[in-house]
């Protein structure tokens, strides 16, 4: 509180230490603040109401990763000068409505909170200055407001991250949109026929529709949307149907998930031709046909998941041309049948993790194993994790999405893969939220931020396993590390079997390259990654 004397501060930047209690009420004083930045500490109580008109040249506000409560005062409306707001993770309450008069906004990050906005047409309407929107995994309700998808209003932006909340009805019209990046509306009862004038969106990168109540065919006009990086269409009832020919042309796709949303007919051979792609994930669908050889083509294919379809014919060999990069292939729940050998003999030494029907093979002990299981239908696996009987529908049952919900402090770019069982949360992590606040306030401070951070989101944070269970395949820190290491977790938390592949150490400081146009002052500090293998 002693900083409080100097009233002539212009930058105040306190983040990244372990810095407890509250904000200080004589902070009051220090009106001549342009930034004022207390991220990643473990601060409670109240969200300051001293915040008012008086803070004139205030432009950078920076509450994140702490654990303050209350709600925001009706005198923030009075920060007009503010260009950054990050308040997110944090246990803060109320309404958002005093932000819509901050017509200098740029950046909102208030995600990961309690807030119970509702959206209508004022929220943001004046806000034409926006860039970056982030509002997920709160208990925002009402329906989207036409001028969110208006080029007039949001001529700047570039993020809006509303996944995780109560928004209901339909998606207005879209006009013509050349800056709009990422548009995440995952896990909202969002209902209609997906509107095909999506393709007004020619500069976005991420869609994540995921778990919406959209109905009727797959968009083909998806298609015409060739920046896509990343798309996510999963666990959503589209009428039964193929998947489109029309994807062929999303050449930049590094993440596909069309899982259980009715697809069936073959798996299309132009998959051979995606050469970036990293994730396909079609479980959970009615898939028929054999598996194309042409997925050996796919040179940075690392996690392929193909379980629960209608697949036949045997697991081709050609999997072993990606043996730099496969990591994952589960083919279990279908009448597939032969051998998976061969890629045992050059996967397994780099650490695949892989499922399918061999629950034959495992418990036959003769001679002719291969055979035997060939016979019973199954296939013939000594390297694979989850043996599975195709009559036992509780063998690797459990629903993984390997979704991401990106963040600003990593430029809402994927930076690890987390198949987390989509059943964790029975509304868009409110479970976790929960849970953090019912453990108490001791033992919530005693939690490092990026644990805090991970638990909301369904992951668990460094080697912690979540409440249902989770298949982590994360290398641990950056490109800059030495050395690296991968924890595979699978299992319930007090089943959980551990899978260790390489070795672990340390890494150097990260220099990430803040997201957005206001440069936060950061930290990021050298640190170990063991983990302990229940």
């Amino acid at each position: 509180s002693e900083l409080a004397i100097l009233t002539r501060l212009v930058w105040l930047n306190l983040n990244g230490n372990e810095i407890r209690g509250t904000i200080p009420d004589q902070f009051s004083s220090l009106t001549n603040l342009q930034l004022f930045d207390v991220l990643s500490n473990r601060l409670t109580g109240t969200f300051p109401q001293w915040l008012d008109g008086s803070f004139t040249n205030l432009q950078i506000l920076g509450f994140s990763n702490n654990y303050i409560d209350g709600s925001l005062p009706s005198t923030f409306s009075q920060l007009t000068t503010l260009l950054s707001l990050a308040i997110d993770d944090n246990l803060i309450t109320g309404s958002l409505s005093s932000l819509n008069s901050l017509t200098n906004l740029k950046e909102i990050f208030a995600e990961d909170n309690s807030f119970q906005s509702t959206l209508d047409t004022d929220t943001f309407a004046n806000l034409a200055s926006l860039v970056a929107a982030d509002l997920s995994n709160n208990e925002i309700d009402g329906s989207l407001p036409a001028h969110f998808f208006n080029n007039q209003n949001f001529v700047n932006l570039t993020i809006l991250d509303l996944h995780k909340n109560k928004i209901t009805g339909t998606i207005p019209p879209i006009e013509l949109n050349p800056t709009l990046r990422l548009l995440a509306l995952h896990n909202n009862d969002i209902k209609g026929v997906f509107p095909p004038d999506i393709v007004n969106l020619q500069a976005l990168t991420h869609l994540d529709l995921t778990a919406t109540g959209f109905t009727g065919a797959i968009p083909t006009e998806l298609g015409a949307l060739t920046n896509l990086i990343y798309l996510f269409l999963a666990d959503t009832s589209f009428l039964p149907g193929t998947i489109p020919d029309h994807y062929s042309n999303l050449i930049f796709l590094q993440d596909l998930s069309l899982k259980h949303t009715n697809r069936n007919g073959k798996i299309p051979t132009w998959f051979g031709n995606m050469d970036r792609l990293v994730l396909l994930d079609l479980d959970s669908n009615q898939l028929t046909g054999s598996i194309p050889t042409e997925v050996g083509n796919m040179v940075s294919l690392k996690f392929l998941l193909l379980n629960r379809n209608m697949l036949t014919g045997s697991i081709p060999t050609e999997l072993v041309n990606l043996n730099a990069t496969l990591q994952l292939a589960t083919f279990d729940h279908n009448p597939i049948t032969g051998t998976a050998e061969p890629l045992c003999l050059e996967l397994e030494p780099k650490g695949i993790y892989m499922t399918s029907d061999c629950l034959a093979n495992s418990t036959n002990s003769s001679a002719d194993s291969d055979s035997a299981a060939v016979a019973a239908g199954s296939v013939s696996c000594s390297c694979c994790v989850d043996c599975c009987d195709p009559a036992n529908t509780t063998c690797h049952s459990i629903n993984y999405l390997a979704q991401y919900d990106p963040i600003w402090e990593d430029g809402y770019t994927r930076s690890k893969y987390i198949f987390v069982s989509h059943d964790l949360t029975p509304h868009g992590g409110r479970r976790q939220r929960e849970l953090l606040k019912t453990i108490g306030r001791r033992k919530e401070t005693s939690m490092t931020m990026t644990e805090k951070k991970s638990l909301r989101r369904g992951g668990g944070g460094g080697g912690r396993r979540s409440s249902r269970g989770f298949l982590r395949f994360v290398p641990r820190g950056t490109t800059s590390c030495h050395q690296k290491a991968r924890i595979f977790y699978v299992g319930d938390r007090n089943h959980a079997r551990c899978f260790l592949f390489r070795s672990h150490g340390r890494c150097h400081a990260r220099n990430r390259k803040p997201f957005g146009i206001i440069p936060f002052l950061r930290q990021f500090h050298t640190r170990s990654v063991g983990f302990k293998c229940q």
